[in-house]
């Protein structure tokens, strides 16, 4: 089943047919995007408004050519015969203590290094054959270097046929004329040179084979070296280390590993083989220089090329061209077929901002969605992050994340490319790279920019990406994230899969609704990674758009009694404004409220829980929860911890309990007093009131998704459930002779009852209803009743529906 929600998120965007006619009553003298003279002038004559222009940005990460069996050394190019003479630290150590290794900070292995001196572009490549034969309009067959090529062409061809309108001939004369892609072929340099030789190979692949015109992709190729270091052994000459063998580490170049690589190639290929193994093994994510890559790329004299080729090309706007960052791993341009492209929903965007502001956007992202028809609710978690951030940005602009693979910044007017850059000079080494968050801080200080009036999230999911893994995974503890990271291969894979989510909710194949969605579901989606509908998430992206004073000193307001330091304070906001995001979230009342007092006890369950809490919303929002207990305790733990963590590092200044303040905002829960507190200790009461009608919106916002979208009406909810249990009945009879009169009647009933259009809604309930009360005993193919398999299956909500009606378990029959 496949379960889509093209209506999730609904803007009052220009239609198609006044799309020109928008961009061209916006464009005035009085807009920041204002056309010089000569652009006026053309546009007069020429009769035709001009539009956005557009440059993709996309790296690309190229694979090692596993086809390259050799571990020998290449030619030891004039090495230094005098170098690496102690043998025994060089050439006989144990196989686990080799004399290089790869720099660790923190336990985690430091980001690579990008030369971009040595960026290499197809068009000066010498025309000689490839060192692998690469053929991508074929199927996927041969080396790692045909797959990649034929990785290359889709992204190619997805650009070119997806990116605009709604039909591929749409998209391929808008692409010619207002799109340029840029992809960054990238990857981890090898100490052996052969295997590094398939980058410069995809460079030389022709991109004209299967999509007609390829001519607006341009292509740029590096590498990245990781960080080695090397032992030093010494003799300690005083105090206790005096006559002692002393190891330390110190930072090497990569030439030197390489050379040592290759002697050790020479002398012992089996060592040799285990190094590179581990020290080139495919879990390199927290070693991958993210930021450094896109900055390559944004800077490379290609992608100012086709900056500027674009300026030149009639029907564009000059002060309209935009630079895209993009993943590689997208699966598609557009929702589903007919449906628009994603820079055609960019064409809008920009059109309804400059009617509203006057002005282009200057940030703008249209979001993503994942394709799992097999975990719909995983698709509905992601799908309820983009509602959450849209509805956010409205009140707070750049107070949510604008994601890297698919997101616009405006290039200035006579620049090549952005001046903003990606990385930050004071951090070379980082655990989190969050390129967007970092240039848009950049842009913002650069241009002096208020957000208001140039950021847009739109979030209608223009682009469908493959699911990160991340978005599967439960909640991991680090040292358990370390130990799966150390892991490789089917190991690791086998390994992570325990720890995947389990869903239950389906897609109905009635209707676009889910159906047997459980709590345990709901949670799932609220804990999905990096989703703004965690509270505490939510609560930091909103504050980090706030100014928080450096110090509030104690008798500012009648309120606190303490001196608060910036550390403390942004602690108690983050504490304080989540509190206030969960008083309107739907699920967070769902689990507080005791059930409604109309339901009998055996149906108390939590999914009418929720169901009563969406329907009755209005009434129950914004909720009041009770102070949570040993709230002190568990910050005290927290902060014990972080201490241990950071035992024998220098103290950054006394640190302040304010144990006083924290007992008094942890028992202030009435959101009305929450609002209060943010706006003392933010010091601006106006902020305070802006925060809590974002978290209003949000919680109306969810609501009115969920209602949409979830089934929740619990006769209509169970008769699903009880539809797929008899799937499952008839899916155990494999030959149909074998079937008993019972199984003759389930599939009766899923024809013209259950799944069946014959008859009306309300009749279809009664005949289920009726069905179920005669049937409550029915045994089928191996005497098991429906409590039976509803028990054997663990699921209690169907046990607990029929109990209800009478269903008991024959003992006879177990």
């Amino acid at each position: 089943m496949t379960f889509t929600i093209y209506s999730l998120i609904s803007t009052s965007m220009p239609k198609d047919t006044d799309l020109k006619t928008t961009f061209e009553s916006s464009q005035t003298p009085s807009s920041s995007a204002a056309m010089d003279v000569g652009d006026r002038d053309q546009a007069t004559a020429e009769n035709t408004p001009t539009l956005p222009a557009y440059v993709a940005t996309v790296p690309f990460h190229v694979e090692s050519d596993e086809d390259c069996s050799s571990d020998s050394s290449d030619d030891d190019e004039g090495e230094d015969k005098k170098t690496f003479l102690e043998k025994k630290l060089y050439f006989e150590f144990d196989d686990d203590d080799p004399p290089f290794r790869i720099k660790k900070r923190g336990g985690c292995r430091v980001r690579g290094q990008v030369d971009s001196a040595k960026v290499v572009h197809a068009e000066d490549l010498p025309n000689e054959p490839a060192a692998v034969e690469v053929k991508p309009d074929s199927a996927l067959q041969g080396s790692g270097a045909a797959k990649a090529g034929e990785r290359l062409e889709n992204l190619c061809g997805m650009f070119e046929t997806q990116s605009f309108g709604t039909s591929e001939k749409d998209s391929k004369e808008q692409a010619g004329q207002r799109l340029a892609l840029v992809v960054g072929l990238n990857r981890r340099e090898s100490l052996v040179k052969k295997r590094n030789r398939k980058l410069k190979d995809l460079l030389r692949v022709p991109l004209n084979n299967q999509n007609g015109q390829n001519g607006f992709v341009a292509r740029l190729g590096f590498m990245w070296r990781p960080i080695f270091e090397e032992k030093k052994i010494s003799i300690g000459k005083r105090g206790k280390r005096r006559g002692k063998r002393l190891e330390t580490w110190v930072e090497t170049p990569f030439e030197r590993v390489r050379s040592w690589y290759r002697k050790l190639a020479k002398k012992d290929k089996e060592k040799a083989k285990l190094f590179r193994s581990k020290t080139e093994s495919k879990n390199i994510r927290e070693m991958v220089p993210y930021r450094e890559i896109r900055e390559t790329i944004k800077n490379d004299t290609t992608t100012q090329k086709q900056v500027k080729a674009l300026r030149t090309k009639k029907g564009v706007n000059k002060q309209q061209i935009y630079l895209g960052t993009f993943d590689s791993d997208m699966l598609a341009l557009r929702e589903g077929p007919g449906e628009l492209g994603n820079f055609s929903h960019y064409d809008k965007m920009i059109a309804e901002h400059q009617t509203v502001f006057k002005r282009s956007p200057v940030v703008l992202s249209s979001g993503y969605r994942v394709l799992e028809p097999d975990r719909p609710i995983l698709a509905f978690a992601v799908e309820v992050d983009m509602l959450v951030r849209k509805t956010t940005a409205q009140f707070f602009p750049n107070g949510v994340y604008y994601p890297e693979p698919n997101m616009l910044m405006l290039v200035e007017p006579g620049k090549a490319t952005l001046s903003e850059t990606f990385t930050r000079e004071d951090e070379v080494d980082y655990r989190t790279p969050a390129e967007s968050k970092i240039i848009i801080e950049n842009l913002l200080r650069a241009r002096n920019l208020l957000p208001e009036g140039h950021f847009y999230f739109g979030g209608q999911g223009g682009i469908v990406t493959t699911t990160p893994e991340r978005f599967l995974m439960k909640k991991l503890t680090k040292d358990k994230k370390a130990e799966l990271d150390e892991l490789t291969g089917s190991q690791q894979r086998r390994e992570k899969e325990k720890h995947f989510k389990q869903f239950t909710g389906y897609a109905s194949k009635r209707e676009d609704k889910l159906y047997l969605w459980s709590r345990q579901d709901l949670e799932h989606i609220r804990s999905t990674s990096q989703s703004h509908y965690i509270n505490l998430e939510w609560a930091k992206s909103v504050l980090s758009t706030c100014t928080v004073p450096e110090e509030i000193k104690a008798g500012t307001d009648d309120i606190l009694k303490e001196n608060i330091e910036k550390a403390t304070l942004t602690e108690m906001l983050n504490s304080l404004v989540s509190r206030l995001f969960k008083a309107y979230d739907p699920l967070a009342i769902a689990k507080e409220i005791g059930s409604p007092k109309e339901l009998e006890e055996e149906l108390e369950d939590f999914i009418q829980k929720f169901s009563h809490v969406v329907k009755n919303y209005n009434s129950l929002a914004p909720f009041t929860f009770p102070a949570e207990k040993n709230r002190e305790e568990k910050r005290e733990k927290k902060k014990k911890n972080h201490r241990n963590k950071n035992k024998g590092k220098p103290k950054q200044g006394k640190e302040m309990i304010n144990k006083a303040t924290w007992e008094m905002l942890d028992n202030t829960m009435a959101p009305k007093e929450l609002v209060k507190l943010i706006g003392v200790l933010l010091s601006d009461s106006r902020v305070a009131q802006q925060i809590e009608m974002a978290a209003k919106a949000c919680g109306e916002a969810l609501r009115e998704c969920f209602e949409k979208n979830l089934c929740l009406d619990f006769v209509i909810y169970m008769r699903e459930n009880l539809e797929q249990y008899f799937e499952q009945i008839m899916g155990w009879n494999v030959d149909e002779k074998e079937q008993g009169e019972n199984d003759k009647i389930h599939e009766a009933i899923l024809d013209n009852t259950l799944c069946g259009s014959k008859n009306s809604d309300n009749k279809r309930d009664e005949l289920t209803q009726a069905y179920i009360k005669k049937n409550l005993h029915a045994k089928g193919r191996w005497q098991l009743t429906p409590l039976h398999c509803a028990a054997f299956t663990g699921n209690i909500i169907l046990v607990r529906f029929l109990k209800s009606l009478g269903a008991r378990i024959d003992v006879k029959a177990a």
